[in-house]
């Protein structure tokens, strides 16, 4: 029995380009196509791992994908949202910077007298 291994393409986020209001609950989706054996997934934001994807692994080398749901807040503005695939052959991280538009953004104010 002879065993083969077929990397898989670049991942993609979705959606992508879009802007969110501030605590706002959202799907995002990591897909790549090919595969074989199908990769993993991980996702990252603002350098800490998220926990609680959810995985659909191809069995036959077709699409597989991973989504997490998480609420953006204006610090996660500007910052970006990662997802790695991991394979045997291929690590690759595709990036999509978070815009998040929130009504009353601020971080820290101080005022001197």
């Amino acid at each position: 029995m002879s065993m083969f291994l077929d990397p898989p393409q670049e991942p993609l986020i979705t959606p992508k380009g879009t802007s969110w209001s501030e605590n706002t609950e959202t799907t995002f989706t990591c897909s790549s196509a090919g595969g074989y054996p199908a990769p993993a997934f991980k996702w990252m934001k603002r350098g800490q791992e998220l926990q609680g994807s959810n995985y659909v692994k191809s069995e036959d080398g077709g699409d597989s994908s991973s989504q997490v749901t998480i609420t953006l807040t204006h610090v996660d503005d500007g910052r970006d949202l990662e997802c790695s695939i991991i394979h045997p052959l291929v690590n690759e991280t595709t990036k999509q910077q978070l815009t998040v538009l929130c009504k009353y953004c601020y971080d820290m104010v101080s005022i001197l007298v």
